[in-house]
């Protein structure tokens, strides 16, 4: 096994040519005098997009092999995420448990085809001496004329590559730095890559599904607009009639009222209810979802809601809190 070790600032690396003569001298404590890959790379492909109708692309202003793995919630991955509908795949979504990073990482598959070279015989005793059975795979992998680029020797282009979701089928195109003349990985079966900067996807065609951060903004939004609150929300639970008294963020409050259903219909219908109630009540009233009060945090709703609910052992909590303040 191969081991690395850093190398200290004091050792310095001379190249000479056959005769013996000084070529060049490096160490760790110069300047690097080449540019880095990334930095190659992310200028070529400021260059190449002028020329190419991408969608949506990363952000690289960010670190660079994080940004390449798709650390961003962008268009595409709402996009893909409108697609994760837990009516149609709910067996598929169990398996990856629930994770929007399992959809979006694990379920995409390049496009490929698989050509057998030699076919086979039928006669299983006669396979002994037939040639082993090969498979070319060709990717759909397309390199983009006019963006080929050379770094330490080595040509690299932009390459079009085509996936397809295993689980909802959804289709789209990815730009990929890639070797001039692609190189497909037979073990991960996939084209090797350099970096991802881009995709192109059908935009007009999208799921009924919201992302969970898309679908937790928006119902955060109506809640800020119809009831502002300095200080949290309270949510008064009646079960059986028995009454509980929570407080939440105003993140944790709409993660709790959405109860994991990202739905578009489902979202539009809240914030539509949370908007238009306290329109008709004002918003130092109170919101009924449900079996549920919610409340914003101020004297007035406390007061109140004590009257409407006066068994509620958290009240004198509540009061102190209103105290202190």
């Amino acid at each position: 096994m191969r081991t690395v070790f850093p190398v200290s600032k004091e050792i310095v690396f001379l190249c000479c040519t056959k005769d013996g003569k000084e070529y060049c001298r490096y160490s760790n404590a110069d300047t690097n005098p080449l540019p880095k890959f990334e930095t190659v790379v992310k200028a070529e492909w400021e260059k190449a997009k002028k020329k190419l109708a991408v969608l949506t692309e990363l952000n690289h202003a960010q670190e660079f092999w994080l940004s390449s793995v798709r650390e961003n919630e962008d268009r595409f991955k709402q996009w893909l995420l409108s697609f994760k509908d837990p009516e149609k795949y709910a067996k598929e979504i169990k398996t990856m448990y629930g994770y929007d990073d399992n959809w979006l990482y694990a379920c995409p598959e390049e496009i490929c085809s698989e050509t057998v070279t030699y076919a086979a015989p039928m006669d299983f005793d006669a396979r002994c001496d037939f040639p082993q059975m090969k498979l070319h795979r060709k990717s759909s992998c397309k390199p983009i004329p006019g963006t080929t680029f050379t770094y330490l020797g080595t040509r690299y282009c932009f390459s079009r590559i085509a996936f397809r979701h295993k689980v909802c089928g959804a289709t789209w195109m990815e730009y990929h730095c890639t070797k001039e003349t692609p190189e497909w990985n037979e073990m991960y079966h996939h084209t090797e890559s350099y970096g991802v900067f881009g995709y192109d996807f059908n935009a007009a065609a999208e799921g009924p599904m919201y992302s969970e951060r898309t679908a937790v903004s928006l119902v955060k939004d109506a809640l800020k607009l119809s009831m502002p609150a300095d200080f949290g929300y309270y949510v008064v639970t009646e079960k059986q009639g028995y009454q509980t008294l929570g407080r939440y963020t105003v993140h944790n409050l709409a993660e709790h009222i959405l109860n994991r259903n990202y739905r578009k219909t489902n979202v539009g219908d809240l914030t539509v209810q949370l908007v238009n109630t306290c329109k008709m009540v004002g918003s130092n009233a109170w919101i009924r979802h449900g079996n549920e009060v919610i409340c914003i945090a101020n004297k007035i709703n406390a007061e109140t809601l004590k009257k409407l609910y006066p068994d509620i052992p958290a009240w004198a909590w509540l009061q102190a809190i209103h105290a202190a303040k």
